[in-house]
């Protein structure tokens, strides 16, 4: 599977880029990966001394060296468009539904919700991503189905934390969960 967006930042990054390094490896589509700093460095606030401590700093020195090495563009802290990747990937119109993303975050399988196939991926698959943009894993379905009659002030986030609850979250590693029913079906009527 072809991973059309690759998503680094500065704290899941230097080992990846230094695991290229060792094994004198190229990153295959610097066009194809984004980079900002948004998990050491406080919301809002854009200027250096405002990172969170030394090893904050020295990551985002690691990021910039790396990037520069490589060949990879990076939403800096000097970027005007710097801030948190999971809202400016949408901002600047980096997903988009029916892509499939990779980035070394747990957070990232919520891109799901605009139609995107996304992992959030380990050191290693961040590090073989960079060197050869296929992900070596295709996830199984799954498909949950949600029947009966919903409050009238009960979100889709209550719903899904109802499943969370009678379901174990370890069942779903390695699947794509659809949302299907009578329920989801008549909330999204309701909703448009």
């Amino acid at each position: 599977m072809f991973i059309d967006l690759h998503l680094i930042h500065e704290t899941t990054s230097p080992q990846a880029f230094l695991l290229l390094r060792e094994k004198n490896r190229n990153v295959r589509r610097p066009d194809l990966t984004f980079v900002t700093m948004d998990h050491s460095v406080l919301t809002g606030i854009k200027v250096r001394n405002n990172i969170k401590g030394i090893f904050a700093d020295k990551q985002t020195e690691f990021l910039i060296e790396n990037c520069k090495k490589f060949g990879i563009a990076v939403y800096d802290l000097n970027h005007p468009d710097n801030d948190i990747v999971h809202i400016i990937e949408s901002e600047l119109g980096l997903t988009m539904p029916g892509k499939t993303i990779g980035r070394g975050d747990s957070h990232t399988s919520t891109h799901g919700a605009f139609g995107i196939l996304a992992f959030g991926i380990s050191l290693i698959e961040i590090t073989h991503v960079l060197a050869t943009k296929p992900f070596h894993k295709k996830p199984k379905a799954m498909n949950i189905q949600i029947e009966g009659s919903i409050p009238q002030h009960v979100t889709t986030k209550y719903i899904i934390f109802k499943i969370i609850r009678q379901i174990v979250i370890n069942d779903c590693i390695g699947y794509v969960v659809e949302f299907t029913g009578s329920s989801i079906k008549k909330y999204q009527c309701n909703n448009k």
